[in-house]
């Protein structure tokens, strides 16, 4: 996965929040976003129902993690050493 793909599945662009979100904005991020992607407002066996249970199983991961602390501390620390390896990557191949 590239940085770019990686940026789209990052939990806080997910639910759209940021990194000083309360559990509570998450929680509520994460009803909005559940209600607009929720499998069963789709046809059954529908493309469309397929890609919603794929994203909704991606935002209820995002906001199970999010809330957790100890959860949220572990995804934010690997979270940056990700961006740091990207720039690191991205500062020597320009510089060549």
């Amino acid at each position: 996965m590239d940085f770019m793909n990686w940026l789209q599945e990052d939990y806080y662009n997910l639910l759209g929040v940021n990194l000083m979100s309360t559990p509570d904005e998450i929680n509520k991020a994460y009803r909005q976003r559940a209600k607009n992607c929720h499998p069963d407002i789709f046809p059954i066996n529908s493309v469309e129902r397929f890609q919603a249970e794929q994203k909704f199983k991606q935002i209820l991961q995002a906001k199970e993690t999010l809330v957790d602390p100890k959860k949220r501390d572990e995804y934010d620390y690997n979270r940056q050493i990700v961006q740091d390896c990207f720039l690191t990557t991205l500062s020597v191949t320009n510089n060549f």
